[in-house]
C-alpha cells in the first residue's frame, strides 16, 4: 500500500476514529434525532387528525346551523301568518262593529228625524188651525151679528178637534 501512498497505520487510526465518531453519532445524535423526528411525525399526524375532526365538527355545526335557520324561517313564517290572520280577524271584527254602530246611529237619527217631522207637522197643523180661526173671525167680524155668524162659529168649533187630531 505504500506504493499507493496509503499509510496502513494512518488508515487504521482513521478507521478507528471514524468508528468512534460513528458510535458517538449513533449513540448520542442519531437516536435522539430520530426519536425527535418520530415524535414530530406523531404530533403532525395527531394535529392532522385533530384538524380533520375539527373540520368534520365544523361541517356538522354548519349543517346544524343551516337546519336551525330553515326551522327558524319556517317558524317565523308560521308566526307571521298566524299574527296576520289574527290581525285580519281583528280588523274585520272592528269593521263589522263600526258598521253596526253606524247602522245604529243611522236608525237613531232616522227616529229623531221622524219625530221632528211629526212634531213639525203637528205644529204646522196647529198654526194652520190658528190662522184659519183668525181669518174666519176677521171675516165673520165684518158680518152682522146675526144667525149666520153663530152657525158658522159653531160649525168651526165642532170641526176644530177633528182637524187638530189629523
Amino acid at each position: 500500500m505504500d506504493k499507493l501512498g496509503i499509510d496502513p497505520k494512518l488508515l487504521l487510526a482513521q478507521t478507528i476514529n471514524f468508528l468512534i465518531v460513528l458510535f458517538v453519532y449513533m449513540r448520542f445524535v442519531h437516536k435522539p434525532f430520530m426519536n425527535t423526528l418520530s415524535q414530530e411525525k406523531k404530533k403532525k399526524q395527531e394535529l392532522e387528525g385533530a384538524l380533520q375532526k375539527t373540520q368534520k365538527d365544523q361541517e356538522a355545526v354548519q349543517k346544524q346551523k343551516e337546519m336551525l335557520e330553515i326551522e327558524l324561517e319556517s317558524r317565523t313564517k308560521k308566526a307571521y301568518t298566524k299574527l296576520k290572520n289574527e290581525a285580519d280577524g281583528m280588523k274585520q271584527a272592528a269593521i263589522k262593529e263600526a258598521q253596526e254602530e253606524a247602522q245604529r246611529i243611522r236608525e237613531q237619527n232616522t227616529q229623531i228625524i221622524e219625530r221632528d217631522r211629526e212634531k213639525m207637522i203637528e205644529d204646522v197643523k196647529g198654526q194652520g188651525v190658528s190662522i184659519a180661526t183668525a181669518v174666519l173671525e176677521k171675516a165673520l167680524a165684518g158680518l152682522a151679528e146675526g144667525e149666520l155668524s153663530k152657525k158658522v162659529t159653531q160649525a168651526v168649533i165642532q170641526k176644530l178637534p177633528r182637524i187638530q187630531n189629523e
